[in-house]
């Protein structure tokens, strides 16, 4: 895999946190907490393969409702999502 230029880590940064980039303009601006699991276009532009460590038990953020979504979301686009499941455990 070839590391990511300058150029494209700025950019990825830009695209993942619009308020930590106010410099970026914008026709429709993004809400002020979009969630990670609806900015994955970025990710899967750069190549960037994902790799993801769950808690089985988590009830803060459940499984289903967020890594899930994103594995399925990311491997439709074509890219490479691991998820990592660590049986009985809570990381939050």
């Amino acid at each position: 895999m070839t590391p990511l230029s300058d150029e494209s880590y700025k950019r990825i940064a830009h695209e993942l946190d619009p308020l930590k980039a106010p410099t970026r303009s914008r026709k429709t601006p993004r809400p002020p907490r979009a969630e990670p699991i609806d900015n994955l276009k970025p990710l899967t532009e750069a190549g960037i393969p994902i790799i993801h460590v769950v808690g089985d038990k988590d009830t803060t953020v459940p499984v289903s409702e967020n890594t899930a979504i994103a594995e399925k979301r990311y491997k439709e686009m074509g890219r490479v999502f691991e998820v990592i499941h660590k049986n009985d455990v809570v990381f939050s």
